[in-house]
């Protein structure tokens, strides 16, 4: 059971989720939830898209690079797709086409992290 001081932490944090500091905690949320990301997780992909809409309007370009970096610096295989599903499901699952117009820019270069040489 949650203590009253703990029920009451949560209460606030839902509550300034809106606020600038709930906006930095969702980044921040963003970023490690796609680090500790490693395989293709319907739960967890879903979840990241929900919290790239919600960082849409004033961190856009901060959650672009977060998965361009994941995508570069990652080993191939399985954590790099499950980088690449969530570009996807941004992509597919937030309408406003600004995700799509900043992760344009830099496709090409990051499909040729994904290809393997020849």
């Amino acid at each position: 059971n949650m203590s009253s001081a703990q029920k009451k932490r949560k209460a606030e944090k839902k509550e300034k989720g809106g606020t600038v500091e709930g906006i930095l905690d969702k980044l921040k949320e963003f970023k490690n939830s796609l680090k500790e990301l490693s395989g293709p997780s319907k739960r967890k992909i879903q979840a990241l898209t929900k919290l790239a809409r919600d960082l849409e309007k004033h961190h856009i370009r901060d959650v672009v690079m977060a998965i361009e970096d994941r995508i570069r610096d990652c080993e191939v295989g399985r954590p790099r797709m499950a980088a690449w599903y969530v570009l996807d499901s941004i992509i597919k699952n937030i309408q406003s086409g600004q995700y799509v117009k900043h992760f344009c820019a830099h496709l090409p270069l990051l499909a040729s992290y994904y290809l393997e040489p020849w």
